[in-house]
């Protein structure tokens, strides 16, 4: 499958953006870790990607916010100031999932970055193109039913509403 990386104002300019199967936001420190990302990525079978690089301290975090992301992607290196990013990130979390790639072994790390709101991890030394890419797939399908869950539940709010308000009084009488 074919994976695409952009510049940080491409994906609201429509494109490539569109053809991929999932939309991936990078939140990473070093250009490196987005290339092996890129190369793990379009080694898939599965999906394509989109992917966008945006820096984890600058104006990254505010691209979640837009809404143009299946998931996003956070290389959570040095536990406090990327676990901050993560709970800035935290309301827009529903949007889009947020998966955080540890350094090997960082289990405190991880841990944090679960409690943060994460919503899985992975151990860049044991990451590869198929738990990744599951790894991803399942972050945006169970993000994708949790919405679902969420419209439903508001229906059945506003129906109840509904039928209270028309609904006869049963107790009077």
């Amino acid at each position: 499958m074919a994976t695409m990386l952009a510049d940080a104002a491409s994906p609201r300019d429509g494109g490539d953006l569109l053809d991929a199967s999932i939309r991936a936001l990078l939140l990473f420190d070093s250009e490196a870790q987005v290339i092996a990302m890129r190369e793990l990525l379009s080694a898939s079978r599965r999906e394509s990607y989109y992917i966008e690089w945006g820096a984890p301290f600058g104006a990254g975090p505010d691209l979640l916010r837009d809404g143009v992301y299946d998931v996003c992607l956070l290389s959570c290196y040095s536990a406090e100031d990327d676990l901050r990013v993560l709970r800035e990130s935290e309301s827009v979390a529903r949007r889009a999932p947020i998966v955080v790639l540890t350094a090997p072994g960082d289990q405190v790390t991880e841990a944090a970055a679960m409690a943060a709101g994460a919503t899985d991890s992975l151990d860049w030394d044991i990451v590869d193109t198929d738990r990744l890419d599951r790894t991803l797939r399942s972050a945006v399908e169970r993000n994708r039913l949790v919405r679902h869950l969420g419209d439903a539940l508001i229906q059945v709010a506003a129906l109840r509403r509904s039928l209270a308000r028309t609904a006869p009084d049963v107790g009077a009488g």
